[in-house]
């Protein structure tokens, strides 16, 4: 019982911080910023974001 009470404690938490990071994410937006990584402006850039991409 104990871990049950304890897991959903767990999910409640997870979804809370979930909807901070969206409610952050959206925010960040709002002022114009981007979320992610770099992007890719030319051919050069491109090129070498393929080189060193890991192969699978």
């Amino acid at each position: 019982m104990v871990f049950t009470v304890l897991a959903a404690l767990s999910g409640m938490e997870r979804e809370y911080i979930r909807d901070r990071t969206l409610e952050g994410h959206e925010s960040a937006r709002s002022r114009g910023k981007t979320i992610g990584g770099a992007a890719v402006t030319d051919d050069a850039m491109l090129s070498m974001a393929l080189h060193l991409a890991p192969r699978t």
